[in-house]
């Protein structure tokens, strides 16, 4: 299930639609039953967002090692699908790169993986593609 929040329509619209979802649910959407691994403690974890010829870079900070449970499955498919959702929502999107500190495989150290991955949109149509397949 989806939320839909209204982020301003400027320059930083991919900084801002980051920063919501860092910030977790709203105590209005908690109440209505939503749930996320983001949360006032996560608050103000994007360090910056860059875009570059449709190529997305996503520098997290500190506050994003707070989260607990995301080094293994099903909660790292479900952590990583809340972030490439709400940036491949926009169609100028063509690539994401996460980093931690401005170090990619620090990103995913935290995801109990080693190496970067760079996300393009055909790899994650893919992937929600075969999501469906799976029921």
């Amino acid at each position: 299930t989806y939320v839909f929040r209204t982020v301003d329509e400027s320059t930083a619209l991919l900084t801002n639609t980051m920063e919501q979802l860092v910030a977790g649910p709203t105590p209005e959407e908690r109440s209505d039953g939503f749930t996320s691994y983001w949360s006032s403690d996560t608050a103000g974890a994007i360090n910056s967002v860059q875009l570059a010829e449709g190529a997305v870079l996503v520098n997290f900070g500190t506050p994003v090692t707070r989260l607990t449970g995301i080094d293994r499955e099903p909660a790292r498919s479900f952590f990583l699908a809340d972030i490439y959702t709400s940036l491949f929502q926009y169609e100028r999107v063509t690539s994401v790169e996460l980093r931690l500190g401005s170090d990619c495989e620090a990103f995913f150290a935290l995801l109990g993986q080693s190496g970067c991955t760079v996300v393009d949109r055909g790899g994650w149509e893919a992937q929600l593609a075969q999501w469906q397949a799976e029921g």
